[in-house]
């Protein structure tokens, strides 16, 4: 179905031509649900042109709006495009949101208290809870929505967990809905959330799960918590696997990934369906 977006984005250029049908629109097309995606990874244009393509192949239009924040200027982007392209969180307030997405960031290895837009995150997280209707966080930012609203800390590791890898399911919720089992979903990441926190807060549920590498989805209250990369595309375990090479850091072949493991051969996208089937779900069933 259609996209609309307030203004165009530079993913859009990203995208094979025809393959999205969008729309721009100052305004909210009457009876559309609005969905806000707070950028927060370094890589915007690519970030963009991967939520595109997963709500653009959905039965129902969508409002999709991007919003950047304030306190923090990112060095992988044009600052001017940002402030005319994007929307604050004081925009946001004016205007309605259904549902937002808050994405990853490279910030595993700092303390929450460290990162420079900490307090404005927490201020972005106090409002939702209380005007948005669902919300969805992914990677670092569902590690940091998990320490904000319940105290679950995160641990971090100098081996980076980087692959594909087999996800179950752990309990029944609707966004599971039409899902295939075992559930192939990327992860880059240096950090995990402590099991005996987790365990300490009974009423965030976990949904999905992994032998190898622990906790995938958990959830309250219309809160989903993702921690790992479903929304990648095909190739972005293998852009980040040679940008870390050609910086001299010391990193294993993302598993699951390379046929053979074979980094001269096209990755496996193994898990495009059970992507776009699981933001349907939210979209249908939560926003």
């Amino acid at each position: 179905m259609t996209i609309y977006l307030k203004k165009p984005v530079e993913g859009l250029n990203l995208l094979e031509e025809g393959s999205i049908e969008y729309s721009i629109s100052l305004q909210r097309p009457k009876n559309l649900k609005s969905i806000g995606v707070l950028n927060l990874m370094p890589n915007k244009y690519e970030t963009e042109a991967q939520f595109i393509k997963l709500f653009g192949s959905m039965k129902q239009s969508i409002y999709l709006r991007f919003i950047r924040i304030l306190s923090h200027e990112f060095k992988n982007s044009d600052s001017s495009y940002l402030e005319n392209t994007y929307e604050t969180f004081e925009d946001i307030k004016k205007e309605k949101l259904d549902g937002i997405i808050i994405t990853g960031a490279p910030l595993e290895n700092i303390s929450f208290e460290n990162v420079n837009y900490w307090s404005e995150l927490q201020a972005i997280f106090d409002f939702i809870e209380e005007n948005v209707k669902t919300s969805f966080f992914i990677c670092w930012a569902a590690q940091a929505a998990l320490y904000h609203y319940y105290g679950i800390r995160k641990y971090t590791s100098d081996k980076k967990i980087s692959g594909v890898y087999k996800h179950y399911k752990v309990e029944e919720e609707k966004i599971l809905d039409n899902l295939s089992f075992p559930l192939n979903c990327p992860h880059s990441r240096h950090s995990g959330i402590l099991s005996e926190d987790l365990e300490n807060n009974p009423d965030v549920k976990t949904l999905l799960s992994s032998q190898e590498v622990e906790e995938l989805l958990l959830f309250h209250r219309n809160k989903f918590f993702m921690l790992g990369h479903i929304e990648y595309d095909r190739y972005v375990l293998k852009s980040e696997y040679f940008r870390d090479l050609s910086r001299g850091i010391d990193v294993q072949t993302p598993k699951n990934y390379f046929p053979m493991d074979n980094i001269k051969e096209d990755p496996i996208y193994s898990w495009k369906n059970e992507g776009e089937v699981l933001f349907s779900n939210w979209v249908k069933y939560y926003v």
